[in-house]
């Protein structure tokens, strides 16, 4: 993009398929991580590290959909801001589960931090004031001052 707006290249194309192909080698990477964390947590019942990792997955995929909606790749950034929500909702679940308010608040905490990033300002300020709802209730500061900002 920045190539296009002062129209010359400012490195290789080489260079950037290098940088596309390291890319998509770490993006399996992790993606192999997540899977062998989330089969070993379920395969041991341990539930809580299981909502954790949900969590760093629905993180990741926030993430990854900001930068492809940046670089313009619409339809990956769409599966991956739909990855965010299912892995974060689904943190939610367990937390839920074993009604755990603090839990589901940090769930949906992050929730809100992923997709105010993507478009949806309003959805995100009603999780983060419910969050700090629920911060307050349990006297965490640390998630009071996180859903504060």
């Amino acid at each position: 993009m920045a190539d296009n707006a002062i129209g010359f290249q400012t490195i290789t194309e080489k260079y950037r398929q290098e940088v596309v192909d390291r890319l998509k080698v770490l993006e399996a990477e992790f993606d192999g991580a997540f899977s062998e964390a989330i089969n070993l947590t379920k395969s041991k019942g341990y539930y809580y590290a299981m909502a954790s990792i949900l969590i760093f997955i629905g993180n990741a995929a926030g993430q990854r959909a900001l930068y492809l909606q940046t670089l313009d790749v619409k339809d990956r950034a769409t599966s991956e801001k739909a990855t965010c929500r299912k892995a974060l909702l689904a943190a939610k679940g367990i937390y839920s589960a074993f009604s755990d308010e603090l839990g589901i608040a940090n769930a949906l905490f992050n929730l809100a931090n992923q997709i105010r990033f993507l478009g949806e300002e309003k959805e995100a300020m009603g999780l983060a004031r419910d969050t700090l709802k629920v911060a307050e209730k349990y006297d965490n500061h640390r998630l009071k001052q996180r859903a504060e900002c």
